[in-house]
């Protein structure tokens, strides 16, 4: 009789302690309900594209014609200013071509005097045949020292074209060709310059987001490189024609940069980032989370207040994160989202 009792004990403790487990994990955690106090501050509406960094100044450099190279005067990475000399041909035979033109220039221009001196009088004494005979000899005496003097005018420019010379200053990203003292081609040795103080964001806009977009829009230009940083920029301008190569009919938007100094060079060519471009702006207004607006057959509503209040609002502007409140609530107000 007691071992039937003493069992019945052990029976029913084991059944309290199954019965607490039980409930311990088949209870359901209670769920949170988030709140949000309504404050004021800036809203914005915006729409984002990705993009790179580019330069409203840049150029590739070559000579107009082989020859000797005599002379580099940069590397990739030095700054160049404007109509700085970068580097030479070899111009030995060029100047001794240009002085022996020079030489029959001089002849001709001797030539030419002497005949005109000569059928001076001639001209003056002679039948109208003769005279249109002596016309035309001058005449041709005449082109004969044009040409001459084209001949010095070009072997002149083949010296100048030995030289090149920046239009822009800059920085030297790409040279081709460093070794003087070997024969080249033009497109042997080229020289690649970009001016960074000229550099903009560049994005592609789809037709359909031109509605929205324009020139003068604020933008704030992120960089993969420098997530941390935001940069202020405005849309400078939309081309008028379609970015060629492009999937879908797209155009370019050039975000020039408020305030940006790049003197340590950060910010480089090809730089990639996102621009959001702000469409629409509100600072000191009433917001909330999106998620905290509900909406039913009778409009929008909030649940305000302990008793979770159903009140209907009218909303503004909205951006990805929040919705602006434009009445029936006031700042400080508790909402709750469930």
């Amino acid at each position: 009789m007691k071992k039937l009792i003493k069992s019945k004990k052990w029976l029913l403790i084991v059944g309290i302690l199954v019965l607490v487990l039980l409930f311990v994990f088949l209870r359901k955690p209670k769920k949170e309900i988030a709140s949000f106090t309504v404050q004021k501050g800036e809203i914005k509406q915006e729409i984002s594209f990705s993009g790179k960094i580019d330069s409203t100044e840049k150029v590739t450099l070559q000579f107009q014609q082989g020859g000797l190279m005599s002379w580099v005067g940069v590397k990739e990475g030095d700054f160049v200013r404007k109509n700085q000399s970068i580097a030479s041909l070899d111009t030995r035979l060029a100047n001794i071509s240009l002085k022996k033109t020079l030489n029959l220039y001089s002849i001709t221009r001797i030539d030419f005097d002497q005949l005109n001196k000569d059928y001076e009088n001639y001209q003056e004494n002679s039948d109208d045949d003769y005279r249109e005979k002596i016309k035309r000899i001058l005449q041709k005496n005449q082109f004969v020292l044009e040409n001459s003097v084209l001949d010095v005018e070009a072997q002149d420019l083949a010296i100048k074209l030995s030289s090149i010379s920046t239009p822009i200053s800059g920085v030297v990203t790409k040279v081709t060709s460093s070794q003087a003292g070997v024969n080249i081609s033009p497109t042997q040795a080229q020289f690649e310059i970009v001016n960074p103080d000229k550099i903009y964001f560049s994005v592609s806009v789809d037709q359909i987001d031109l509605v929205s977009v324009s020139e003068g829009k604020d933008v704030e230009v992120i960089f993969d490189a420098y997530p941390e940083n935001v940069i202020q920029g405005k849309i400078e301008s939309i081309s008028y024609t379609p970015v060629l190569g492009e999937t879908g009919t797209v155009y370019e938007a050039k975000i020039s940069f408020v305030k940006l100094d790049n003197k340590d060079l950060k910010y480089k060519i090809g730089m990639t980032g996102d621009a959001n471009i702000i469409l629409e702006k509100k600072e000191n207004t009433l917001f909330v989370p999106s998620e905290f607006v509900k909406e039913d057959s009778n409009g929008k509503y909030l649940l305000v207040g302990k008793k979770m209040e159903k009140v209907y609002v009218e909303t503004g502007l909205e951006s990805d994160t929040s919705i602006e409140i434009k009445k029936s609530i006031n700042e400080g107000d508790i909402v709750y989202n469930i």
